[in-house]
C-alpha cells in the first residue's frame, strides 16, 4: 500500500517534481505500517526530495517498543509555524 502511495505521486509529479523539497506525511489513524512508510520516505528521492518524513505517532511507538523494547520521548511540533509550498489531501 505505501509503494502504491508514492508511486501514485511519483506518476503525477514526475521526475524532479519534488525537487529540493521535504515530503511531510501525515497518516492520520494510524493506517500504514512502519514498512508503508519506509517505502513512502525512501522513494520521495526518485521525485528529486531531499527527504520524507512521517511525525511520530502511536504506530512509531510501538514499532520503536517491539524492536527495542523501549520507546524514545519526543515532543511534536506546532505546525502553525511550518511554511509548506503545497498541501495535498
Amino acid at each position: 500500500m505505501g509503494k502504491d502511495i508514492i508511486l501514485d505521486l511519483l506518476g503525477r509529479f514526475g521526475e524532479g517534481g519534488f525537487r529540493y523539497q521535504a515530503l511531510e506525511f501525515d497518516d492520520d489513524g494510524g493506517v500504514l505500517s512502519m514498512d508503508d512508510r519506509f517505502a513512502i520516505c525512501n522513494m520521495v528521492v526518485e521525485g528529486g526530495a531531499k527527504n520524507g518524513l512521517f511525525a511520530p505517532d502511536q504506530v512509531t511507538k510501538n514499532y520503536l517498543e517491539e524492536r527495542d523494547g523501549h520507546s524514545n520521548h519526543w515532543e511534536k511540533s506546532s505546525r502553525e509555524d511550518f511554511h509548506y509550498t503545497q498541501e495535498l489531501r
